[in-house]
């Protein structure tokens, strides 16, 4: 008798949409460590929607988004001072003992407000881009620039407010607008900041000049 020949399959190979993915396709940020703060640093964080899905904004939902902002003010050694919805990204500014409880903190807010996107949605899938981005705020200049950049993105992104405050922000809740408008029917989602950078060296900044730029820097 002849031996059999056996015919084996052939796996692998090169084949379209195989192999390991390029970063660019695997992730917007990279995995890299974080930049190491404390308390008194303040923290201006960004947290963005996947391409495709309705506006935060709209269609019922930022009550409770400004809910879930609320219920996760002062949690995990994080405090949430100013915040602002847009379309498809919320703008943060918090104060953290460190980058670990920053990323729990951030972890579980996400968590908490994609079940609340999803149920006013009435979807269900991925809500959020990659990680968070964090940008760590250690001059008063560039505190008083991140305010100024999350209370008034609104109007930078040519949303049409009804008045001189963004309502999906905690630009209601500011002192300034408090002193000037009263303060509002609603709870403060926010809390009052404890490091001297938020409470009042960046109004310094406010009062001083910039300073003007040397030829050739």
């Amino acid at each position: 008798m002849g031996q059999r020949e056996f015919v084996f399959p052939q796996w692998g190979g090169r084949r379209e949409g195989a192999g390991r993915k390029k970063d660019r396709e695997r992730r917007l940020l990279p995995y890299g460590a974080r930049e190491r703060f404390g308390w008194r640093t303040p923290v201006h964080v960004t947290l963005k929607l996947v391409d495709g899905l309705p506006s935060m904004r709209g269609n019922g939902v930022f009550g409770d988004l400004r809910g879930c902002i609320a219920a996760a003010r002062e949690r995990f050694d994080v405090r949430i001072v100013h915040f602002a919805v847009l379309g498809n990204h919320v703008h943060l500014i918090v104060e953290a003992v460190d980058a670990l409880a920053l990323g729990r903190a951030m972890k579980g807010l996400k968590v908490r407000m994609a079940r609340c996107l999803n149920r006013g949605w009435r979807r269900v899938g991925r809500v959020w881009q990659d990680r968070y981005h964090a940008e760590v705020l250690r001059s008063p200049r560039q505190v008083l620039h991140a305010i100024r950049y999350v209370l008034h993105d609104a109007r930078k992104h040519g949303v049409p407010l009804a008045g001189p405050v963004d309502p999906c922000s905690s630009g209601p809740w500011f002192p300034e607008v408090v002193e000037r408008f009263g303060t509002p029917a609603e709870p403060a989602p926010v809390v009052e900041p404890r490091s001297p950078l938020l409470r009042s060296l960046w109004q310094r900044a406010e009062r001083a000049p910039a300073r003007a730029r040397r030829p050739g820097a």
